[in-house]
């Protein structure tokens, strides 16, 4: 009995060396800790990224914002930018959080809540988007206020 319980753990200890050894890669897509990273915790812009609705619907809103939280089937804050979706509810639209202000404000990037919140600016209630990842890079919000800047078209 106490022969088998030994040949047991050696078998177990064998069995995780195993399974780390084919789990273990090149170090390629993981961090620092070790653990995988994705496009969105390494912040990347995208190349195709431009002053477009189609662009940052493609590269920002799909892939950041509509990933967990402005979804359906109920979208935080009632922003739902789901493909086909985020034009209606940000472009004229008055914020949940600053009724004062529209969420998009086509021609003036200034005065649009989406912009306030994407940079984090005093006078926002609550925190920074996007919420528990990353800040969106200089090049993402710069193209998104250049969308609005340009009139915010569809």
């Amino acid at each position: 009995m106490n022969k088998f319980k030994k040949s047991a753990k050696i078998l177990v200890v064998t069995g995780f060396v195993v399974a780390a050894i084919r789990c273990s890669g090149d170090g390629i897509g993981l961090n620092e800790f070790g653990d995988p990273v994705d496009s969105l915790s390494l912040n990347v812009v995208p190349v195709s990224l431009d002053s477009t609705l189609e662009s940052i619907q493609e590269n920002i809103f799909n892939a950041v914002c509509a990933v967990k939280c402005h979804k359906m089937p109920r979208p935080k804050k009632n922003l739902n930018l789901e493909q086909g979706h985020a034009y209606e509810n940000l472009v004229n639209v008055p914020s949940k959080e600053l009724s004062k202000m529209m969420r998009v404000f086509p021609g003036d990037a200034e005065m649009s809540y989406l912009v306030w919140k994407l940079e984090g600016r005093d006078g926002i209630r609550y925190k920074q988007m996007p919420l528990n990842l990353p800040p969106l890079s200089d090049e993402q919000i710069e193209a998104i206020k250049t969308w609005i800047n340009n009139g915010a078209e569809e």
